[in-house]
């Protein structure tokens, strides 16, 4: 039976040390992320990891999250440089890359958690649980996301649009609009509620967590 080169593919991730390899060049050239082999690395496991049947538990192990969240973060503020137009252009591409990454990454969390918690089993919603933990740090994005829904180009602010999204689906509302919220909401329960040393902001702060951030539990009860 024929096989396509791209159904090869996963199996080559999986079986070979390419994934390794492009993990070391990234962690070789990051003094420069604008450099063309940053970006063809990077590029290239945009590419990997948004194939069908790839096993993300690969890119976990390499450390996808700390790598995605760090060259993100520094790729927008390198973005936001307008004087210098080359620059601009250089990080738009790899912006791209880098949301494409995010989007896979969150992606295949909700299929995962909505697949976990159909079974009404406690060890797969344990499971799930762990798998929002894990994707956690992806949460400190959202305000970067949210600066790059204005962007030019028209590509990259559609691509942090539906992360925006994922990630309001899987953790609740972005911390810089539930920031706001809060802030209000203290202000009343604090009109309302007995001036104790430190049981009244706990409460708060409890259920302020609750509101902000959803457990698997939670996603289970009303998100699907």
């Amino acid at each position: 039976m024929w096989v396509s080169n791209c159904d090869r593919v996963p199996w080559l991730v999986r079986e070979s040390h390419l994934l390794p390899a492009i993990f070391k060049v990234i962690a070789d050239h990051q003094i420069n992320i604008l450099g063309g082999t940053m970006q063809n690395a990077v590029a290239i496991l945009s590419n990997l990891i948004g194939l069908k049947d790839t096993d993300l538990q690969l890119f976990y192990q390499q450390g996808i999250i700390e790598l995605v969240c760090g060259l993100f973060m520094e790729a927008v503020v390198l973005n936001e440089e307008k004087e210098q137009r080359c620059v601009v252009k250089s990080c738009s591409a790899l912006l791209l890359s880098l949301l494409d990454i995010i989007h896979c990454l969150l992606n295949h969390l909700s299929s995962m958690v909505q697949l976990l918690l159909q079974s009404n089993n406690d060890e797969d919603t344990e499971e799930a649980e762990e798998l929002l933990f894990l994707n956690r740090p992806l949460t400190d994005l959202n305000s970067l996301l949210i600066r790059m829904l204005p962007c030019s180009d028209a590509d990259v602010s559609e691509e942090a649009s539906q992360c925006v999204s994922l990630l309001a689906q899987l953790y609740g509302e972005p911390r810089t609009i539930a920031s706001t919220t809060h802030r209000a909401q203290t202000a009343e329960t604090a009109a309302k509620c007995p001036q104790t040393p430190d049981g009244c902001s706990r409460q708060r702060g409890l259920a302020y967590r609750k509101r902000s951030e959803p457990g698997a539990r939670a996603l289970k009860a009303g998100l699907w």
